[in-house]
């Protein structure tokens, strides 16, 4: 798993790299649980101020 920020949009991106046995269960649950996570949050998690 990589997380990437993109600072056009200014939002986090989750990389989750799955193999056949996994089909796809880890990223569903790590999307439901950082949905979860942050939707009381209106900002990034991370803020760069130049």
């Amino acid at each position: 798993m990589s997380i990437i920020y993109d600072f056009k949009n200014e939002n986090l991106i989750f990389i989750i790299h799955e193999t056949n046995k996994t089909k796809g269960n880890i990223a569903k649950k790590i999307k439901n649980f950082m949905y979860k996570f942050t939707k009381k949050y209106h900002k990034p998690l991370i803020d760069f101020k130049f």
